[in-house]
């Protein structure tokens, strides 16, 4: 896990050098354990910020040349060892230097080529790499998109990063122009996709798309040619059906194996643990194999909905593992809070994203630098409230009464009704002739746009709504359920969380693994039947079933959906308390014409006195975005 940095530009090597040192300066809590540049011929250089987790020797450290290949790597490829034997029976085109997986992703490169090579990959990546043989810069991220990597084009130069913010400099130092991509801020503050397509929050910083390969050269004018393509789409030729009891073993004999190969790791390893079904699942699962894994928690005030203890604690008694709470409240203060806003790179989207940043602290106190992580199992596996009614609606739309009626007596007696009337609308919508939906769906995104007062975002415009994902209809033709899952997967649901993940991990110089993001899993899940996806009223049956006798019986039959949320409302009237005041009643914000700052400053007073209840939805993004504006020097 690693800061990546990469500048092809049409300056001398020391200017280069020089540029790309200063961004790996600014990447260098993504790496502490080291440093390295690299320049080639072609107006290249690469830079690199090392956290060292594999083959922690001098052999590892990057950038890494072999053959004709150069590369700056961030992540980690899993099934580096059965690869690395794989090649050595074939022949390998130079002896090895270290015991790293770096060194085997090129000799992959060297033998199969690029892009063919990323076929064999199992694992989180976003990398730069050199070929000098084709004067070719080839840039690509893993198939889910947990490793991110974003890139700025302009004429003859091309600047890449692990982190916006390392972009930003270098284009400002080139003297390229950036700004504030506004439809992406709209969407943002319109609860709308924002994290969908190559926009980021900044223009014209374009991030590289999951499963995604860019490939970089020199036309004869000197400017630079950009070849993009996908190397992996999830699709359901990818996805066979499966079922049954024989099926539920697969699942978790998948899920295992994706276990162990992340566990591999030359420093010490831990967990996040929430209480909630999934991190549960992992520390249950590691502990089943030996691995009884230090593990990490963030906890609230006790009786809050979100204050998962008791469920924490059952998992700590069940496993015998050693578990350490924090408080996020405890860390929370205005300076240190505007400071996270701007190192992240763009606007928040929730409270819990601090409370995940305090749990990712405590791990590196602990001395901890690899944590496994539940990411990605509320996708695959049915954790969102929208599964139920996809649920529903597919069962109506199949005609299949007598399943339904007993999939509504199953649901909480609170959800029937309001789950009986999302799926008939959700069954209605599927009905629409396909000229019709299109339609209905910009219908629909456009009401995002004028459903929150507060923001005055009219004049941003309402950007055309994102393409569905390439293979929607396929999954819809599946299952209702399995085009919602494959929206989750494949949308902005994953990439935000993932991006929040990746932030928040690297500001800690810890490494994030996501067990149930293995292609196998996602792909074995995607394959199974709706109903047995979603069971006797319960999400994640499939889970529950295969792994029911390694958890406690509190955690395996629970049914309440907290997730890993935060009292954003008691954050705002407390500690950050200074901080709204203050930016409320800034000339700044007011000047800028994009939020109803005395409307929002009444009724956060009036919230304070204990008379309504806070918005605290509106305020927080109001605040995200302002400070965002502020630490990164960005005007509208």
């Amino acid at each position: 896990m690693c800061g990546v940095v990469a500048l092809l530009a049409p300056i001398e090597q020391s200017q280069r050098e020089s540029l790309v040192r200063q961004m790996c300066a600014i990447l260098g809590h993504r790496g502490p354990d080291g440093e390295g540049v690299w320049s080639g011929a072609g107006g290249v250089t690469l830079g690199h910020r090392r956290l060292a987790i594999i083959d922690l020797s001098d052999a590892a450290a990057q950038p890494m040349r072999r053959g004709q290949f150069c590369i700056t790597y961030n992540g980690e490829f899993y099934n580096y060892l059965s690869k690395r034997s794989e090649l050595e029976q074939r022949g390998l085109s130079q002896p090895w230097r270290g015991q790293g997986d770096t060194e085997v992703l090129l000799e992959l490169a060297s033998q199969r080529g690029m892009p063919a090579a990323l076929d064999e990959i199992n694992g989180m990546f976003a990398f730069a790499l050199w070929d000098e043989h084709e004067q070719a810069l080839w840039l690509a991220r893993d198939r889910f998109g947990e490793k991110p990597l974003y890139c700025l084009l302009d004429g003859a130069t091309a600047i890449v990063a692990s982190e916006l913010k390392a972009v930003v400099h270098a284009a400002r130092t080139l003297g390229i122009a950036i700004g504030v991509e506004r439809d992406t801020l709209a969407c943002y503050l319109a609860d709308a996709e924002h994290e969908v397509g190559a926009k980021t929050f900044i223009r014209p910083i374009q991030r590289v798309a999951p499963g995604e390969v860019w490939r970089l050269t020199r036309r004869p004018d000197g400017q630079l040619s950009l070849d993009r393509r996908r190397y992996y789409e999830l699709s359901p030729d990818r996805c066979p059906p499966s079922s049954g009891p024989e099926a539920d073993a697969q699942f978790a004999e998948l899920l295992g194996d994706s276990l162990r190969l992340r566990l591999r790791s030359d420093v010490p390893v831990g967990a996040c643990l929430s209480g909630g079904l999934d991190s549960s699942s992992l520390v249950c699962l590691a502990g089943q194999q030996g691995q009884r894994l230090k593990t990490f928690s963030a906890v609230h005030q006790p009786g809050d909905a979100c204050d998962e203890r008791r469920y924490i604690a059952a998992v700590a008694d069940h496993t015998g593992v050693e578990n350490h709470q924090i408080d996020p409240m405890q860390l929370l203060a205005p300076d240190s809070f505007a400071r996270f806003i701007g190192q992240h790179d763009e606007p928040l989207g929730g409270a819990s994203v601090w409370a995940q940043h305090a749990v990712y602290r405590l791990i590196a106190e602990h001395g901890v630098r690899v944590s496994l992580s539940g990411q990605g199992a509320d996708e695959c596996l049915t954790g969102y409230r929208g599964a139920l009614p996809a649920l529903h609606a597919e069962l109506l739309r199949r005609g299949a009464w007598a399943e339904l009626r007993l999939a509504l007596r199953d649901a909480q007696p609170d959800a029937q009704l309001r789950g009986l009337l999302s799926a008939l609308r959700l069954a209605a919508r599927r009905q629409l002739p396909a000229t019709l939906e299109l339609p209905w769906q910009e219908h629909r995104w456009r009401q995002n746009f004028h459903r929150r007062p507060h923001f005055l975002i009219a004049d941003l415009g309402t950007p055309l709504p994102p393409p569905p994902p390439p293979h929607l209809g396929g999954f819809m033709r599946r299952s209702l359920l399995h085009g919602y899952l494959y929206s989750l997967l494949c949308g902005s649901s994953l990439a935000t969380i993932l991006r929040y993940e990746d932030r928040n991990s690297m500001l800690a110089s810890v490494e994030s693994r996501a067990p149930f993001l293995d292609p196998r899993v996602v792909e074995h899940c995607l394959g199974r039947p709706a109903t047995e996806l979603v069971q006797h009223g319960l999400t994640k049956a499939l889970l529950r079933r295969a792994l029911g006798p390694l958890l406690p019986e509190l955690v395996r039959s629970r049914r309440d959906k907290v997730g890993f949320a935060a009292p954003a409302e008691r954050w705002l009237l407390g500690p950050l308390r200074p901080l709204v005041l203050d930016l409320l009643d800034s000339p700044t914000m007011k000047q800028r014409g994009l939020f109803d700052t005395a409307t929002l400053a009444r009724q956060y007073q009036a919230a304070s006195a204990g008379q309504i209840s806070l918005d605290s939805f509106s305020l927080w993004k109001a605040l995200n975005v302002e400070l965002w504006l502020r630490q990164h020097r960005l005007s509208l």
